[in-house]
């Protein structure tokens, strides 16, 4: 058989593998096929097991996909009750408990860092010469990424290997799975503020999230996902979204992948992904043992279910579907469509943590932000992303949501871009 023809045979092979698991749809095939455009070639080209797009305006789904498969024992697509890694995904849920402790009076955005961490005037003395937390960081700092914690490492190798590691602390899913019943938030936090040494001038992508999450739970008396639980999951009945799946929910997980070791391929069997290594054999997901280490940037689990009624909250205003408000308007505001960086950290501040990606970027309290491209500072849209690739995004000027769920660790897929082009022209 010819390289040609090989290659036919294997395209032929995933798209007939695309057609079988392809799921029910909503929407005209007019509005989806631009979607699918878009995310075909991927799955197509075996680069993610599969996936599941919503779009929701006027506060009503209105276009749904569902493509390839949930995990290699299934033959189904994804579907809105399947539970996803979200990862980075949940630090605008994460900043949506600090508004609302803002809100209640709990918590200042202009307090500093160094008054929940007991790390004395040499450690903040030594930050100040090396980079790293510097004194004066606040709330605020942590939310837009400006406090100095030390940079996320930025993927992995198809060596299996991961890529952009910083020297400090070990913030990792493969940490995350088999540090179980060892680690504690409080540790990570504290060992982050003490011993981060990145750029304290400037927006550097990090892990100050685990550190929010900490203060969460210094200033509410609870554990995390307790806090969590309180503050942000029920008031939005978001009930799949946990740590911790239970036994009876278990059924329900995507499989994580990540890039597949290069092996000798097996003649029609042959693809770009593996089940993640770092998971025992057995186990689809985290989130099946139960886990000390509540991180709030890799442990969270949800469903579109949940994550609509995420996206639903900027379609109403912040008012909850039993009618309250859920925030007021000057605090939601002011976390999600704000600019927080303005000219303060440069031109383009997120291009020094995401090249080219990063932009006409700039970030709120909760997401990244795209300004309009006609210089006005105006906000186009609002997003983020996953480490495993789940995406979401909001067009305030047309009331516009949606979201992606995949399984693929690490983050290589930014098509926010291409998707908000779709969803603008629907």
């Amino acid at each position: 058989m010819t390289s040609a023809l090989k290659r036919f045979a294997g395209r032929y092979l995933c798209l007939t593998l695309l057609l079988l698991t392809a799921g029910p749809a909503l929407g005209s095939e007019g509005e989806l096929q631009p979607f699918r455009n878009v995310l075909d070639p991927i799955l197509e080209s075996t680069f993610i097991p599969g996936y599941l797009l919503t779009t929701i305006e006027d506060d009503n789904v209105s276009a749904e996909a569902f493509a390839g498969v949930i995990r290699d024992d299934s033959s189904s697509p994804p579907s809105k009750d399947s539970l996803f890694a979200i990862t980075w995904m949940a630090e605008p849920l994460v900043s949506l408990a600090v508004a609302r402790l803002v809100q209640q009076e709990r918590l200042s955005l202009d307090e500093e860092v160094s008054r929940f961490f007991p790390i004395g005037p040499v450690a903040l003395d030594r930050h100040s010469e090396a980079g790293g937390l510097r004194s004066g960081s606040t709330v605020r700092d942590l939310l837009r990424h400006t406090a100095g914690i030390q940079a996320k490492a930025q993927g992995r190798s198809y060596n299996g290997t991961r890529q952009g590691s910083t020297s400090g602390v070990d913030i990792s899913i493969e940490r995350l799975i088999s540090g179980n019943g060892q680690i504690f938030l409080a540790g990570v936090a504290e060992d982050l503020v003490t011993n981060s040494f990145g750029p304290s001038d400037r927006f550097l992508y990090s892990h100050s999230y685990e550190v929010l999450g900490r203060i969460i739970e210094l200033r509410t008396e609870m554990p995390l996902d307790r806090a969590l639980k309180e503050l942000v999951f029920d008031p939005l009945d978001m009930r799949d979204t946990v740590f911790d799946v239970p036994s009876e929910k278990q059924n329900r997980l995507a499989q994580l992948y990540t890039n597949r070791i290069p092996t000798y391929p097996v003649p029609g069997q042959f693809r770009l992904i593996q089940p993640h290594p770092a998971l025992p054999a057995e186990q689809k997901n985290i989130g099946v043992e139960r886990n000390s280490w509540k991180s709030p940037t890799l442990g969270l689990l949800s469903s579109a279910r949940d994550l609509e009624k995420f996206l639903s909250l900027f379609l109403k205003d912040f008012a909850t579907s039993g009618g309250g408000q859920f925030l007021e308007k000057e605090i939601w505001t002011q976390f999600f469509l704000t600019d927080q960086l303005g000219d303060s950290f440069g031109p383009d501040p997120l291009v020094g943590s995401f090249g080219r990606h990063g932009e006409n970027l700039s970030f709120s309290l909760a997401s990244a932000i795209k300004l309009k491209d006609d210089g006005s500072k105006e906000i186009d849209y609002i997003f983020w992303w996953g480490l495993a690739n789940t995406l979401f995004w909001y067009i305030p000027d047309q009331k516009r949501a949606g979201m992606v769920l995949t399984q693929h660790e690490p983050a290589q897929y930014n098509l926010v871009e291409e998707l908000v082009s779709v969803s603008r022209d629907l």
